[in-house]
């Protein structure tokens, strides 16, 4: 058994806000860290460690501020971590996705510590319709994971739903989870559920801002970084590319208020009613009184029933850009380096490194050359050798440089 670090008072509550992924843990955390002094008013801390609340404005992204916590329960200081949280705080406030990772072991560490010390412990997680985070889950797999197949293929080979592991997990060890209906919430504003989920009136609290953090992809997006995936793979057998990672940031950042899509393939609809229907209404019957989980709700969202086809034209642009990027990310400090390994716009010497590629390129592949020559002209628009020798593959090419 833990030792006690505490001396004992009521109330102290360490509130821990799981997630789950694709349920606005990201614009709830840029809320949160905005607001701490409201939070601090309200009784509650929320602990910044090496956020810097200062740089953040409306788009800013970050993963909350659970990582030291999980990295404590992992190893062994665990009392010591939450000792120094607590000892001066009767209400803690600890939000991350990384949670979602914990172990069953990991979990009841942590609620024998707060067992021992009179601190309740209050789970908050939210929870989508299945549908929506299987999609969800598929479009982060493209982005971050090089995922290749179309959506129904990819959920008839792997139809496991990550927030129902969760479930399982945290169900193992604490008894009352607080629940909360995200997509049922997010319709009058995550905020007030949030507030009501750590016992605080929404007065206490600015809204949030309704501009969208970290937005899903459209479905021609989508489209168009799966179809990159597939010819990273089939050109350079690359599996680790992060070609579509650093695409997607460049659409999101560019975009960000685009309006929210998804791809309904009734095959998937089936799929998860068939193998998570039951676990779903267990769900419902335990911790929703009032608006229930479902499968799939169609009403309210923007619903593209046919993935687009992606014509020649925009096959050869991908193909050409691959290859400009997989080479690109090979020179590095005169030597070869990993794709992984991308090089920074910041670096001094990218574009004598476009244009020596460039003109490497020259005589077997034109097009490259010119994509390649195109990017040292961004960097460096009035640089003579650059411009002229633009000019030339452009009129090679027939194009308007």
């Amino acid at each position: 058994m833990p030792s006690r670090l505490f001396a004992k008072t009521k109330n102290r509550i360490l509130h821990l806000h799981i997630g789950c992924g694709k349920t606005g843990s990201s614009a709830l955390q840029l809320w949160l860290a905005q607001n701490t002094q409201s939070l601090s008013r309200a009784g509650i801390f929320y602990p910044l460690f090496n956020i810097k609340a200062k740089k953040l404005d409306n788009y800013s992204i970050t993963s909350g501020n659970g990582v030291a916590a999980l990295r404590a329960m992992q190893g062994e200081d665990c009392e010591s971590f939450f000792e120094s949280l607590l000892k001066k705080n009767n209400q803690i406030l600890l939000s991350s996705e990384i949670f979602q990772i914990a172990t069953v072991n990991q979990l009841r560490k942590l609620k024998d510590i707060c067992d021992a010390n009179d601190v309740h412990v209050n789970i908050i997680v939210y929870l989508r319709d299945l549908y929506d985070i299987a999609y969800s889950s598929y479009v982060q797999g493209i982005k971050r994971h090089n995922f290749r197949q179309p959506f129904v293929e990819r959920m008839q080979q792997f139809s496991g739903i990550q927030q129902l592991h969760v479930m399982n997990t945290y169900e193992q060890v604490f008894e009352n989870i607080n629940v909360v209906h995200y997509d049922h919430e997010k319709k009058s504003g995550l905020e007030y559920s949030f507030c009501r989920s750590i016992g605080i009136s929404t007065d206490s609290m600015p809204e949030m801002s309704n501009h969208k953090v970290n937005r899903s992809l459209t479905v021609k997006e989508v489209q168009l970084l799966r179809l990159a995936n597939q010819k990273s793979f089939d050109l350079f057998n690359d599996k680790e590319s992060k070609f579509c990672v650093h695409v997607s940031n460049f659409l999101i950042d560019s975009r960000p208020e685009l309006e929210t899509e998804i791809l309904y393939e009734p095959a998937v609809e089936a799929l998860l009613t068939e193998t998570h229907q039951e676990q779903l209404n267990k769900i419902n019957a335990r911790y929703l009184s009032e608006s229930k989980l479902c499968i799939f709700e169609k009403e309210g969202k923007r619903i593209i029933e046919k993935e687009p086809e992606i014509d020649e034209e925009n096959q050869l642009f991908i193909i050409a850009m691959l290859q400009s990027f997989h080479h690109l990310t090979q020179v590095r400090n005169d030597k070869l380096c990993s794709n992984r390994d991308a090089i920074e716009p910041t670096d001094t010497r990218l574009p004598e490194i476009l244009r020596d590629e460039a003109i490497k390129r020259e005589e077997t592949d034109l097009q490259t050359a010119y994509c390649l020559m195109h990017s040292a002209a961004t960097f460096r628009p009035n640089g003579p050798f650059i411009n002229a020798r633009l000019k030339n593959y452009s009129d090679k090419l027939g194009f308007t440089p």
